[in-house]
């Protein structure tokens, strides 16, 4: 087991020219990304999932305790999602991201991006500031654990 820290955001990340979108790393709200990081976010999910627009962590609980009071008959049925982008692999790792879903693991490289459900995914489940080991970042030979820089945007259902 590794004990080095993930890398840090780069430089490029740390001016906030567009607020569209509110991106978590470590389980933390950054306060700063560039407005080109939001806007191929932003299309990325209008491609893969039309019928999204751009929430936070935080509202997705809320709307979750209201869903949960709801019949059952009456609740949505269309999952909020997370978009997750790897910002940073350490040079020399391979490095995989289980995905909770499907039980199954995706090699992921610097600029990969995934959707998963947001209910598996918080702002915290690759690590935090205190503990940056993740259980859902491993060598895909070994089964390690590896690190990896990776921020978080969420979305939910506009339907």
């Amino acid at each position: 087991m590794s004990s080095t820290t993930p890398t840090r955001i780069p430089t490029q990340f740390a001016e906030r020219t567009d607020d569209s979108l509110t991106w978590y790393f470590m389980g933390e709200t950054l306060s700063s990304v560039p407005a080109d990081l939001n806007r191929r976010s932003v299309d990325l999910i209008k491609e893969r999932l039309p019928n999204y627009t751009p929430t936070t962590w935080e509202a997705i609980m809320e709307k979750q305790d209201e869903e949960s009071r709801k019949p059952e008959a009456e609740r949505n049925r269309c999952p909020p999602m997370c978009l997750m982008l790897v910002v940073k692999v350490p040079r020399g790792q391979k490095v995989a991201v289980i995905n909770r879903s499907i039980g199954a693991f995706t090699v992921v490289q610097d600029g990969t991006s995934m959707c998963f459900t947001a209910l598996s995914y918080p702002p915290n489940v690759f690590g935090t500031r205190e503990n940056f080991q993740s259980g859902l970042l491993v060598d895909p030979d070994t089964g390690e654990p590896r690190q990896a820089t990776i921020m978080m945007s969420y979305f939910a259902p506009s339907i």
